[in-house]
């Protein structure tokens, strides 16, 4: 388990996570061109009552999950990047949907 400190809607605050599951997070930053800290506001904004770790955690793994499957890469736009539409902006409404009732 590894700590980082990251920004959330202007505040910074420490998440503790396996090194797998970092990687995984700055790997999803990359693809999606977004920072770490963008992709934890967004995480944040919409995880209802699930602490920031567990939605962190959870978002993760349904990324890498659609990921995984061809109806998911449509979904979500994958290898269809609008370079005029920010990543964070094109994730936020999914997120939204998937924190929708916790």
């Amino acid at each position: 388990m590894s700590c980082k400190n990251v920004n959330v809607s202007g505040r910074r605050t420490s998440i503790r996570i396996e090194e797998e599951l970092w990687s995984a997070a700055e790997e999803l930053c990359m693809r999606e061109e977004m920072t770490l800290h963008e992709l934890c506001t967004l995480i944040d904004q919409h995880r209802g009552s699930s602490g920031l770790t567990a939605a962190l955690r959870v978002f993760l793994i349904v990324y890498f999950r659609l990921a995984a499957t061809e109806s998911g890469h449509l979904e979500v736009g994958h290898g269809t990047i609008n370079h005029k539409v920010r990543a964070a902006d094109r994730w936020r409404p999914f997120i939204a949907q998937m924190f929708a009732g916790s």
